[in-house]
């Protein structure tokens, strides 16, 4: 996760207002004036009870916009509405309960233009589990070589080796288990091809729930904040929560200074994704 990433990101993001999707997904994309951050990637200051000798708790390895409620559509029925002469004919419903046409797992994708906004999620979660940060809570701060995948505005994927700096601890909030993950990662070509650090602070109480067939059920409960070089004048901020209704909610923000015709601008992407 970089700065050259959140303005290439910036550039790929579909500029329209939300639209509604069978998945019960609902996106609103626009572009932002001049607002203010929060100052994240720092020492926790916390009250809660340091926890040792324990395993950290897993986060997401993607973003999915597919509903993980089942549509009570067996495959059957879904090869008889698509083409009904053509199902007679295969006569599927007299193959054994054990063939492969009734045990493979059914799998739906979705291809949302406007979902690509997420994408950055997706390296960043790949990116903090190369860390291990779950296998070392407790140990103090340590250096992982991670390999970033960098997704480019045209379309090009880079993978960079870069040095990220880990904290990975465990806190108890009142019988809430926290697992607080801070990173400090070294970007050589940063803004004007100067190096930057990135300060990333990630707080995780519950992991994602996966279904027998490996999609998610829900995203987990987390957080994650990010500034990006010492004047903090860029940041990233994602969460994701658990509704009452069992649904997943989802949310990103990213800001940057962006040079527009000799005056300095604060712009960047806002996304909300609520997954039934």
């Amino acid at each position: 996760m970089t700065g050259s990433t959140a303005r290439r990101q910036l550039t790929t993001a579909p500029w329209r207002s939300g639209a509604w999707l069978c998945s019960t997904v609902l996106i609103t994309l626009f572009t932002l004036g001049t607002i203010g951050c929060s100052s994240g990637g720092g020492d926790a200051v916390s009250d809660a009870a340091e926890v040792f000798d324990t395993q950290g708790i897993s986060l997401p390895s993607e973003v999915s916009a597919v509903s993980s409620k089942s549509d009570g559509e067996s495959p059957s029925s879904v090869m008889s509405l698509l083409n009904p002469q053509l199902y007679r004919l295969m006569a599927v419903d007299d193959l054994a309960a054990e063939s492969d046409y009734n045990t493979v797992p059914v799998r739906k994708f979705v291809e949302i233009k406007a979902l690509e906004v997420f994408d950055i999620l997706s390296e960043v979660f790949d990116g903090v589990r190369q860390t291990h940060y779950e296998d070392h809570v407790g140990d103090g701060w340590y250096k992982a070589m991670v390999a970033f995948k960098d997704s480019g505005g045209d379309g090009s994927n880079q993978t960079n080796m870069q040095e990220w700096y880990v904290r990975s601890r465990m806190f108890d909030d009142d019988g809430t288990m926290r697992n607080n993950v801070q990173l400090k990662i070294v970007e050589n070509d940063g803004p004007g091809g100067q190096p930057q650090v990135i300060r990333v602070e990630t707080d995780i109480t519950d992991a994602p729930t996966t279904n027998d067939d490996g999609s998610l059920a829900d995203m987990g409960t987390w957080e994650i904040r990010a500034l990006f070089g010492e004047s903090g004048d860029g940041h990233f901020h994602a969460t994701a929560s658990v509704l009452e209704s069992g649904a997943s909610r989802v949310t990103l923000e990213e800001t940057f200074v962006e040079d527009m015709e000799g005056q300095e601008m604060t712009v960047g992407t806002r996304a909300l994704i609520i997954r039934s």
